[in-house]
């Protein structure tokens, strides 16, 4: 899956802002993520399943460079495992492993890892 996308700069002032900083939060990179990725109805069609009860495990931000406004981010997607696994209350789920590569023409510029959660 591969999508792109531009961080305005309202949009980085409203992160720097909330996180009290000039410094672009981190943050930042899941927002290009969400707009850029594919949605969670996406991703759980993907995987034959509902959004019913999914929940959002994990998430990993690992910046290369600096994140601009006005920038345009190459955003791939791509899946790195699906996980069965059965928990004694919650019975039967999978662990649903996502990676978002961000990219500029400059090269790499953050790698955001998601879990989530999927019942089964």
């Amino acid at each position: 899956m591969v999508g792109t996308c531009t961080l305005a700069p309202w949009e980085a002032w409203l992160w720097s802002d909330a996180a009290g900083s000039k410094e672009l939060p981190i943050s930042a990179a899941y927002l290009i993520v969400t707009r850029a990725g594919p949605t969670i109805t996406e991703l759980m069609a993907m995987l034959d399943t509902k959004a019913d009860g999914v929940l959002f495990g994990n998430l990993d931000i690992d910046l290369e460079q600096p994140l601009r406004t006005g920038t345009e981010y190459t955003v791939m997607s791509t899946f790195r495992s699906v996980e069965r696994r059965i928990g004694r209350r919650t019975g039967p789920f999978d662990l649903v492993r996502l990676v978002h590569t961000l990219s500029t023409v400059e090269g790499p510029a953050a790698e955001i890892g998601q879990t989530w959660i999927v019942p089964r």
